[in-house]
């Protein structure tokens, strides 16, 4: 089929329409192929209705939404699910179609349309359908999609199309790919509602849904209580198994999905097989169940752990993240915000692509307008060039170097040679220190950026050396890596690990009688501020609760009594018991007595577990050779520096390859340099600033 050019001076865009049996041209085509249509409209021509209508334009849906349903006789969508079951797609498309056809809510003179959200699938298992008259092969996942709609499209033909990257893209055209890249933001933006296609009914996912519906539509948000969401559970008798393979679909972790459900207005919604859910609710859900593992109570270890095992924290956060992503555009406006999004390249991680610079061009929508207005989507470009340009726009645009935060040198030189100073994608688990984001660190305070860029490649940076690597602790992504190998019931540390000798740890040398926290109190307290990273678990600043985490005693480890977060917590602890930590050992911080149960259902105590786990992947405890403790980078060795960078909220780990010249290892927190400590020594004469060369 050939494409006729979109002519961008109109905004035009080209939907597809299904075409219903009697609106088909049948001459020499066969009758049961799916007909349709590929038209060009313009986003700007409004209708005369629409303009003078005080409805805002599809970033919201209005609370009239109901009364105007009531008057044209129209079903609200979703109304049906109600009752407890989750309503069928056929009904919600019908309302959604209805609803963007109403007078004075059909926003273009031509309708309106909606927009999908799909897994492209495997390319080499197509089906052909008919468009113009022509025949084209669509995969398989698309296929059944159009299935599913064409079963509701009998009646007469509507006037809502359908935006499809697949086909509504000219693929073979690579100029007009790298222009609708950057039209994405605005096409899912404006679309009267988005379509999330998980694909055709599998795996008992009717009653996935049917269980995430119920949970879902519970009263309260996904941050209740733990124990009022596995009130009325009959925990080993729930379809969890259906619920993960709902999860672990490969529609979640496509990396184009972050993209088009953080535009996606209010009536984003989640369509497997016959049945659709709404965004908001599924996310409640999957949220209420991401909180059952930081549970500490043992009231239905039993039950917890058949949750345990069957669900994946990890694809429950990877949706959560999304939901967050979701939400961040409802809140903050698209050319109103010169910050990058708070989460953002955690989902980018956890997502696969087929193109290594869709990481990238991905999410240009999502960045800040001055970062994504600099990079030009160009698919012939080398992958090391566009990350590259990446991060001389991110660093433009934001005029700092909080990029660098995302970095993890060590591991990106082994691609190809790279700068190490480019980011990571791959790392999975890698999330910052302030993954909540709320108050940010100050640890340059401020400062104004002094960088260069040459044709080397090397970045060169002012800032100050702060200290040196000297101690490190137990690789906790090593532990992690090997339970997720098990099943919870399973997993007893003191038999499936050994780890305990202490032959793993980086003892310290130089720093062994120093203690730049005065006293002991000083050197407890700055223990306990290191293990949250010096914030709570709400990422704000007020910690005196977070001492709690001292009072935890060390555990007895039993099979199957154990939930996942207080699991995580005791192996990190347990296998750093040996380190030095300011002449004494990390285990002497914690009280002595074990106990063979777990410490009180608290929300405090569970929710220091968590931020501890989630921190402690991919990094390292350490003791600088000053006596500092922090957190590091797990590929961090002795004798690494660790500089305070201007214009970065976080010192640095560097290792040395030359003279002033370093490989960027990650981002650090050193307990007492995080709120501007470096550039106090600095204005007083103790440190000197400097330009470093990162390569």
């Amino acid at each position: 089929m050939e494409y006729r050019p979109l002519d961008t001076a109109k905004n035009e865009i080209r939907l597809l329409k299904i075409l219903p049996p009697k609106s088909r041209s049948l001459v020499n085509q066969p009758r049961d192929m799916i007909h349709c249509i590929l038209e060009h409209v313009s986003l700007d021509d409004y209708s005369e209705e629409y303009k003078s209508n005080s409805i805002n334009r599809g970033t919201s849906w209005p609370e009239n939404f109901v009364e105007a349903c009531a008057r044209e006789g129209i079903t609200p969508p979703f109304d049906e699910g109600k009752a407890g079951t989750c309503p069928p797609f056929s009904s919600v498309y019908v309302s959604l179609v209805a609803l963007s056809s109403l007078h004075g809510w059909h926003r273009w003179k031509w309708g309106d349309y909606f927009a999908l959200s799909y897994c492209w699938g495997d390319f080499e298992d197509s089906r052909q359908i008919i468009v113009n008259g022509h025949e084209v092969r669509v995969t398989k996942n698309l296929h059944d999609f159009l299935e599913t709609i064409y079963s509701h499209t009998l009646g007469a033909t509507s006037s809502c199309g359908i935006w499809i990257d697949a086909i509504c893209i000219n693929q073979n055209n690579i100029v007009e790919k790298n222009e609708q890249v950057k039209r994405m933001a605005a096409i899912y933006y404006q679309a009267f509602t988005t379509l999330a296609w998980l694909g055709l009914e599998s795996n008992d996912s009717n009653m996935a849904l049917a269980k995430l519906h119920s949970i879902g539509n519970r009263d309260g948000s996904y941050m209740a209580d733990s124990g009022n969401i596995l009130e009325g559970l009959t925990l080993e008798e729930e379809p969890w198994d259906a619920v993960r393979a709902l999860l672990d679909r490969p529609y979640w972790n496509r990396l184009w999905v972050i993209q088009e459900i953080a535009l996606s207005n209010l009536r984003l919604t989640i369509v497997c097989g016959n049945y659709a859910m709404k965004w908001s609710s599924f996310t409640n859900a999957v949220g209420a169940l991401l909180s059952i593992y930081r549970t500490v109570d043992l009231e239905n270890p039993g039950g917890r752990s058949v949750i345990a095992n069957s669900l994946r924290p990890t694809d429950l956060m990877h949706i959560v993240d999304l939901s967050i992503q979701h939400m961040q555009t409802r809140l903050i406006p698209l050319r109103g915000t010169e910050n990058i999004r708070s989460g953002l390249f955690d989902a980018v991680r956890q997502a696969q692509q087929t193109d290594p610079k869709d990481k990238i061009y991905g999410i240009l929508s999502l960045l800040p307008p001055k970062v994504g207005s600099e990079i030009n989507p160009n698919y012939s470009l080398p992958v090391k060039e566009v990350y590259i340009d990446f991060m001389k726009a991110c660093i433009s645009g934001t005029l700092s170097l909080e990029i660098l935060r995302e970095s993890k040198g060590c591991q990106v030189r082994r691609l190809a040679n790279w700068p190490s100073w480019l980011p990571d994608f791959q790392d999975e688990v890698k999330r910052n220190f302030d993954f909540h984001n709320v108050v940010p660190y100050h640890a340059s305070r401020y400062s104004e950026m002094d960088i260069r860029f040459d044709d080397s490649n090397c970045l060169h940076v002012r800032g100050v050396v702060i200290d040196a690597v000297d101690g490190l602790g137990f690789d906790f992504q090593s532990f992690l890596v090997t339970l997720s190998s098990l099943k919870v019931e399973e997993c007893d540390i003191d038999d499936d690990f050994a780890f305990k000798d202490g032959r793993h740890l980086v003892q310290p040398t130089q720093s062994l009688g120093l203690n730049p926290y005065q006293d002991e109190e000083g050197l407890r307290t700055a223990f306990w501020h290191t293990l949250v990273a010096g914030q709570s678990a709400a990422g704000d600043l007020s910690l005196n609760n977070c001492a709690a985490v001292l009072d935890i005693p060390i555990i007895s480890f039993g099979r199957n009594t154990m939930s996942v977060q207080c699991f995580h917590f005791e192996g990190f602890r347990a296998h750093n018991r040996h380190l030095k930590v300011g002449g004494r050992q990390f285990e002497d911080f914690f009280p002595l007595v074990e106990t063979s149960g777990e410490p009180s259902s608290h929300k405090l105590v569970q929710d220091i577990m968590y931020r501890v786990s989630v921190l402690m992947a991919g990094r390292k405890f350490l003791i600088t050779g000053n006596g500092y403790l922090g957190l590091a980078p797990n590929t961090s060795k002795k004798g690494d520096i660790i500089a305070v960078l201007f214009g970065c909220t976080t010192p640095m780990v560097l290792r040395p390859i030359a003279d002033k010249r370093y490989e960027v290892v990650g981002e650090a927190y050193v307990h007492g340099f995080m709120e501007g400590k470096a550039m106090d020594d600095l204005a007083n004469g103790c440190f000197q600033a400097e330009m470093l060369d990162l390569c």
